[in-house]
């Protein structure tokens, strides 16, 4: 199968929204550590159906984590992400690798590794800090 010229068209035409979105969401997490989809969804005036693909591609960046769980307007809790942040040196931004699904492995340039696990839905997030590699 082919790709018509109108979908590569429309493609590229969404780059520019989806990298603009990503930057203002991150921009928000900066600002507010545990925000949560839908309190980032309402402060930005963006769907949460445009909020959602952006944080996950910036946890997939290492950019941002899950710190913990939030409540929602329905009462439920979701997951809260504030920017990923190395404890030893203090710098933004890690490499990750996810070895399996729902598993993200961090790691800054200082040698800090980090892990992190989704987990059942209504569990808590934890980053475990496992030191500097050997």
């Amino acid at each position: 199968m082919s790709v018509t010229q109108e979908s590569l068209m429309a493609y590229a035409s969404v780059l520019p929204t989806q990298e603009s979105s990503e930057a203002r969401v991150l921009a928000f997490i900066r600002n507010n550590p545990g925000a949560t989809n839908e309190s980032i969804s309402i402060a930005l005036g963006m769907p949460i159906q445009s909020v959602t693909p952006c944080t996950y591609h910036l946890k997939e960046q290492g950019r941002i984590w899950i710190t913990g769980r939030g409540t929602t307007s329905t009462g439920r809790t979701a997951a809260s992400h504030s920017v990923a942040r190395c404890i030893q040196c203090g710098r933004t931004g890690m490499s990750v690798t996810e070895p399996s699904a729902g598993t993200f492995d961090y790691m800054c340039v200082c040698g800090c590794r980090f892990h992190a696990s989704v987990g059942p839905k209504h569990s808590k997030e934890v980053i475990t800090y496992k030191g500097a590699v050997e």
